[in-house]
């Protein structure tokens, strides 16, 4: 019995968070704000960036509940006694990799000030200012 008690702490953590997620999906801050959203300074440089982290940073957290949940319940075949603590852990750790990975995708895809990046600017490529078919 205690086991069981252990699974529906594991599966209630990973549940939270899909729900969170969710709910950050489908009701995302409108504007910038020191209160709700994904909140880093890179983030909050234009509303550009602010509207990207806040819809990539919740599908992942939604991705990363599905995950727990199935840690979950892979703890509770082989480690029943410490499901419930694994997966706190486990949860906890992984809120926190949401970080460094939102942050990358705004740096791939904004500039430090936070204008949307061109293709120019993503491939390093150098501008001609001549246009594909004037090359010849």
């Amino acid at each position: 019995m205690e086991s069981l008690y252990q699974l529906y702490i594991g599966l209630g953590c990973g549940l939270f968070l899909l729900i969170l997620g969710f709910v950050f999906y489908k009701f995302p801050p409108k504007k910038i704000n020191h209160i709700y959203g994904y909140r880093t300074k890179r983030s909050m440089k234009s509303q550009d960036t602010w509207d990207s982290a806040n819809e990539f940073s919740s599908k992942w957290m939604m991705r990363f509940g599905i995950l727990v949940m199935l840690i979950s319940g892979a703890l509770h075949v082989l480690l029943p006694e410490h499901n419930a603590l694994l997966s706190v852990i486990a949860m906890t750790f992984l809120v926190v990799i949401i970080l460094p990975i939102t942050e990358e995708h705004l740096k791939r895809h904004y500039t430090k000030s936070g204008a949307p990046k061109s293709i120019v600017d993503e491939f390093d490529l150098p501008e001609t200012g001549v246009a594909r078919g004037e090359e010849e």
